[in-house]
């Protein structure tokens, strides 16, 4: 088949899809806890809606987008949403200041100028808000209860159910250009079908068919996140890990159209971002390095970096005292997950 890509409008990802995503399909992300798979979901979701900056006037004429994070509330998926879309210190979030900080001198260029007025933090954070309230529809942790007088009660009994029906409220008033589900895991946790199947059953059934049909309903690509297990949260830093290391389910990425995932962090907090299955035939490079900016709530390519300096380090195995093989500990770790489901 073929189609326009359509630029996911975070650099990195497009470097390694080839040019973006397809019209309709679903993208998996995978790391270890803590590297930054909920600020890159966020990065993908607010550059999709903005089309890569909140500051221009192109974003007012694109589709919004649904960021589905239920393990953050309102005002921290807020907090890390404008820091990155307005490019101010979270630390300064609650009290942006109506001057040039010394921080901003370096990002000078980074900061477009919407009619000459947005330089300071406090009117950056002020235009991100106004564009975001209608281009990013968030679902967090207040949706999933309603307020009754015995307490609160959770709003569904089916959660994909209730995930498509929220969706198509936002898809009922404008079209959508994506959707990004932050955490399979946490979709696990609250649904009413964690009693009559696997963990493992209901990922396959989510990623494989549910996010599918989502996708295909909704024509827009759907981005999902999950956990890396094992011998992938041991591995040294900027080791190339496999869609395989997925927790608790190592066929997460049998029918992704594309898997990126994310190594473990290194001293200078430099990780690798491998994209390990892919449809696109245009990528002309399967992995790079990245640095978290936490301050901003932004992942980043590492410029200039020299990976001779660490060529070692892609295909070091996991330290430690064990005498197996990374394949054999992969197989162990295979056959410990079969255990635990029988």
């Amino acid at each position: 088949m073929i189609y326009n890509l359509r630029t996911t409008h975070v650099p990195f990802l497009d470097k390694l899809l080839g040019g973006g995503t397809a019209p309709t399909g679903v993208y998996g992300i995978l790391g270890p806890t803590g590297i930054g798979k909920t600020h890159l979901a966020s990065m993908i979701a607010c550059n999709g809606a903005t089309r890569g900056s909140a500051f221009q006037d192109r974003c007012h004429c694109s589709f919004p987008w649904v960021l589905l994070d239920i393990e953050t509330d309102f005002c921290m998926l807020k907090q890390r949403v404008v820091s990155h879309s307005a490019k101010v210190a979270r630390d300064n979030f609650g009290c942006p200041s109506d001057c040039i900080q010394p921080y901003e001198q370096a990002r000078h260029s980074e900061l477009p100028r919407h009619q000459g007025q947005l330089v300071s933090e406090i009117d950056r954070c002020r235009h991100a808000l106004e564009v975001l309230s209608r281009q990013l529809h968030p679902i967090c942790s207040e949706d999933l209860y309603e307020n009754r007088p015995n307490g609160r009660n959770c709003k569904f009994t089916d959660f994909p159910e209730w995930i498509a029906a929220s969706v198509g409220r936002f898809s009922a008033v404008k079209p959508l250009g994506g959707i990004v589900i932050d955490g399979v895991c946490n979709v696990w946790n609250y649904s009413s079908e964690s009693s009559s199947k696997s963990e493992r059953e209901f990922i396959q059934d989510f990623v494989d068919k549910f996010c599918r049909e989502l996708s295909i309903r909704e024509r827009c690509p759907v981005w999902i996140t999950h956990q890396v297990s094992g011998t992938a949260c041991r591995a040294s830093p900027l080791a190339s890990l496999s869609h395989h290391h997925s927790a608790r389910c190592k066929s997460f990425a049998r029918t992704l159209d594309a898997c990126f995932v994310l190594g473990s962090p290194s001293n200078e907090s430099m990780f690798a971002i491998q994209c390990t299955k892919s449809n696109s035939g245009s990528a002309k490079l399967d992995r790079l390095v990245l640095k978290h900016d936490r301050n901003f709530a932004t992942i980043v390519e590492v410029d200039g970096y020299d990976e001779d300096k660490y060529h070692q380090t892609w295909k070091q195995r996991p330290t430690g005292n064990s005498l197996l093989t990374q394949g054999q500990l992969e197989s162990l770790d295979e056959m410990l997950e079969q255990l635990r489901e029988a």
